[in-house]
């Protein structure tokens, strides 16, 4: 992807790394090594890969920005219980590998930020933010009721944090996760 762009365009300027799944509710005594693995190769190591891969075309240039999607769940444990352990413990390593690599990348004057949503309407977790189903309306209720705000994200209320983060208005702010939460982690 990065060698594309480069090829197309010249350049990266920005690096979007965004990627996410969930495991599926199942009890700790009964979690498999295979799915623990699938969710952290996923939700952690594709970061790792992608934020490589734009490192080594921006570092020569000595500018870049870097994006990252975390979740609230880089910061708290999963109030679904079983569900979404391994989720929480990926969402957790990019928060802190984003303060990491901000660090070494700092010198370069490449940012290094990311982006911590909450429970969001897309087809993650079996698509049941979705709302098309009595469960997945039953989480969504649950959800509401425990958001200040009072609603679930819809994909288009994180732009504004990604157009943020990605724009010179952020030269300051690295290794910091912009959380956009409608006040989930205040509680």
């Amino acid at each position: 992807m990065v060698a594309a762009t480069v090829a197309q365009l010249g350049a990266v300027d920005v690096a979007f790394a965004n990627a996410g799944v969930s495991e599926q509710s199942t009890p700790l005594l009964d979690a498999t090594l295979e799915e623990w693995q699938r969710v952290i190769d996923v939700d952690l190591t594709v970061v790792f890969l992608t934020v490589r891969a734009a490192a080594r075309v921006m570092v020569p240039r000595g500018r870049g920005k870097i994006v990252s999607t975390a979740s609230i769940y880089g910061f708290v444990g999963s109030f679904l219980g079983g569900q979404g352990r391994a989720y929480a413990a990926a969402k957790a390593g990019v928060v802190n590998f984003t303060r990491s690599v901000a660090i070494e990348l700092a010198p370069h004057n490449i940012q290094v930020n990311a982006i911590a949503p909450t429970f969001t309407r897309t087809g993650l977790g079996r698509g049941l933010l979705l709302g098309d189903t009595d469960e997945g309306r039953a989480l969504i209720a649950r959800i509401e009721e425990r958001t200040p705000i009072g609603r679930v994200a819809q994909p288009d209320d994180l732009r504004g944090a990604a157009i943020f983060l990605a724009s010179a208005d952020s030269n300051l702010v690295t290794g910091h996760t912009l959380v956009v939460d409608g006040g989930w982690l205040a509680w």
